[in-house]
């Protein structure tokens, strides 16, 4: 009788197994833990692309270049107020990079109406020289060998950008040229 009761208990506790949650196989568990973890590595790479794509696409600086033939002038407003008249026979570049604020005159004349924001000061690149507005109505003549800068009203400062021959800096108001 012992025996039986014996055996009829253990019956009963093998039922008890099937309510716990399966075991894997031995190998099993390492191959799951092996999967995840491979997902999980070409999620973090696949992110990684698209945000290393993202910041070289925003970075990037774009330019768009206006230019005027012989006889023409153009006028531009760009997206902060600025204006610019370009003269006869210009080519400017205008920078358009996120919080960038510069021109290049590659040749020619061009006016500039500058919308002052001392946080990003406007700057014109030409001939190895910059012009910084500090609140300015100017303009700027470009010509082989030779730059010219009016002032009309406000203030600028003239840069040269040549390291071998530094020059200081000079300091515009209005009806000065340089």
């Amino acid at each position: 009788i012992a025996y039986l009761r014996l055996e009829d208990a253990w019956r009963f506790a093998d039922r008890l197994s099937a309510l716990k949650p399966a075991q894997p196989k031995s190998g099993e568990s390492r191959v799951s833990r092996f999967k995840f973890a491979r997902n999980a590595v070409a999620a973090c790479l696949v992110i990684g692309a698209g945000l290393l794509a993202a910041r070289f696409y925003t970075a990037t600086p774009s330019e768009k270049t206006y230019a005027t033939s012989i006889g023409d002038n153009k006028r531009l407003t760009l997206a902060d107020g600025t204006r610019i008249e370009l003269n006869t026979d210009t080519v400017l570049k205008l920078n358009r990079h996120r919080g960038d604020r510069s021109v290049t005159l590659v040749r020619g004349e061009a006016y500039f109406q500058v919308q002052h924001d001392a946080a990003r000061p406007f700057v014109v690149e030409t001939a190895g020289h910059t012009v910084t507005d500090l609140g300015t109505k100017f303009t700027v003549r470009a010509e082989p060998g030779r730059i010219e800068v009016r002032l009309v009203e406000g203030k600028a400062r003239l840069d040269a950008t040549d390291t071998i021959r530094p020059q200081p800096s000079m300091l515009l108001k209005p009806g000065d040229v340089a």
